[in-house]
């Protein structure tokens, strides 16, 4: 068992057993991809999504049983169903679309304090634009993928689809993400 792992599970056993330092590390490891997520769909608060995410996540922390990355997919399931129940209540569904290399740089940020770096990007107003061209279930597949870390064999899961659209999904919002994005930059270049 390396390191990593050791202390997932000696964290998750804390929190399961109310450890408030625990559930705060739990929060301060998974709140910014989760934030990001949720920002990134445009929900209209992620903030309050979030906290409702960590609410459900320690009201079901004791079913959980696994290792941190059926952790980080199961609060994705969480986070995916909170903003469907929040898209329900308002009556809306919106559309969003990514860079690519924007979407590699959130990959690579994932492994340096992912949250607020993530964040940080998907704050900016270029990627919140790019992520408005793709399709609700090719943002999803992108931003699970990307801000969630998680291998698209397990978006498939989370969003119900087979894995090979899921990786169809994948390419095709790349693909509309790589145009959109060369659109943009032609046009900033023919405004000059």
């Amino acid at each position: 068992m390396s390191a990593a792992v050791s202390q997932f599970a000696r964290v998750l056993r804390l929190a399961k057993n109310g450890d408030l330092l625990a559930i705060r590390d739990l929060y301060e490891s998974y709140a910014p991809a989760v934030h990001g997520y949720l920002r990134g769909h445009g929900a209209t608060d992620p903030d309050d999504l979030t906290s409702e995410v960590f609410v459900g996540m320690l009201r079901n922390l004791d079913t959980f049983d696994g290792p941190e990355e059926a952790f980080r997919a199961w609060l994705f399931v969480i986070t995916h169903r909170r903003l469907l129940d929040e898209r329900r209540r308002l009556g809306r569904n919106r559309t969003v679309y990514v860079d690519p290399e924007t979407i590699r740089e959130l990959a690579h940020l994932r492994d340096r304090d992912a949250g607020d770096l993530a964040v940080d990007q998907i704050q900016n107003r270029r990627v919140l634009q790019l992520l408005d061209s793709l399709t609700e279930t090719q943002r999803s597949v992108v931003l699970l993928h990307t801000i969630g870390g998680l291998p698209l064999k397990r978006v498939a899961e989370i969003l119900g689809k087979k894995l090979g659209a899921v990786k169809s999904l994948h390419r095709r919002a790349l693909a509309a993400v790589a145009r959109s994005s060369e659109l943009q930059e032609f046009e900033r270049t023919d405004d000059r």
